[in-house]
């Protein structure tokens, strides 16, 4: 009865048909806001909200941000750590362990909303990955989080944006990279995926000289600032000698206000080869 269910609100959001949100309600009861079971392009099944705009991406198209995931594979082999800080949900994070099952992934989100559902996506698919509700900064210590979950969960952010009505903030605990390292929380990363809606730069400096380390082999990160090439994020990791690429959005229709970059050490690869 829930597959049918689901195949239900799957179709009726797809098609844009009005009435979805009693029935949301109507058979998903408490859930703030109610979501809809669906899969990716890559066979994974994600629990989806069709009212935040990358979510009903996920719904309509089976993805978000493929650009991201393709500049990841060419770097993944079988000693690959891969840190998501800020992983949201878990796109990018779950369909990368389902497709190559003996990377290891830390997975960094600081909302409690967020968190949840990454939790439940993990979860659902089987994936063995180690999740810290924590951000990523330049300090330990705690900060105030701006949290969203109506319209756009990916907003979330240390530093609020103006535009935005979030529903409520907290104190969230914060720690560098470096610390956690220190402490022998996790394992040392060879691959970065950074997400922190423009707190780039102060994730990198927390991770000191791992940034100098040859184990590190890539960086992935977002960059929001008008002239690219000066950010303090690109600069940062240019001068740490990474070679950095602009990342052409897979799909044309997604509307991004930001860019991704690859930062690699060592010579260009070829990331343009998507995954069957």
């Amino acid at each position: 009865m829930v597959n049918v269910i689901n195949s239900y609100l799957r179709f009726h959001a797809r098609h844009n048909w009005r009435g979805l949100q009693p029935l949301l309600k109507l058979f998903r009861g408490g859930n703030l806001p109610p979501l809809i079971r669906t899969r990716t392009c890559d066979g994974l099944w994600l629990d989806v909200d069709p009212n935040n705009y990358m979510d009903q991406f996920i719904l309509n198209e089976g993805y978000y941000e493929r650009e991201v995931l393709d500049a990841l594979v060419p770097f993944i082999d079988n000693d690959t750590v891969l840190w998501d800080v800020g992983a949201n949900i878990g796109l990018h994070s779950i369909t990368a362990k389902h497709l190559f099952p003996s990377m290891r992934v830390v997975c960094f989100e600081p909302s409690p909303y967020n968190f949840v559902r990454l939790y439940t996506n993990a979860k659902l698919n089987s994936c063995d990955m180690a999740l810290m509700n924590v951000a990523l900064s330049d300090h330990s210590g705690y900060e105030n989080l701006s949290v969203n979950i109506y319209g756009h969960h990916g907003v979330t952010s240390l530093r609020p944006w103006s535009h935005v009505k979030y529903e409520f903030s907290y104190s969230c605990r914060c720690e560098t990279g470096k610390a956690l390292l220190n402490q022998k929380v996790i394992p040392i990363p060879t691959i970065i995926k950074i997400d922190v809606e423009n707190l780039e730069y102060e994730v990198l400096l927390g991770f000191q000289d791992l940034l100098e380390d040859s184990t590190l082999r890539a960086v992935i990160f977002e960059d929001q600032s008008s002239d690219k090439k000066g950010s303090a994020a690109y600069s940062l990791l240019e001068s740490k000698g990474f070679f950095i690429s602009e990342l052409a959005p897979f799909n044309k229709d997604e509307k991004q206000e930001v860019t991704n970059f690859l930062a690699q050490r060592g010579a260009v690869s070829d990331c343009s080869t998507l995954l069957a």
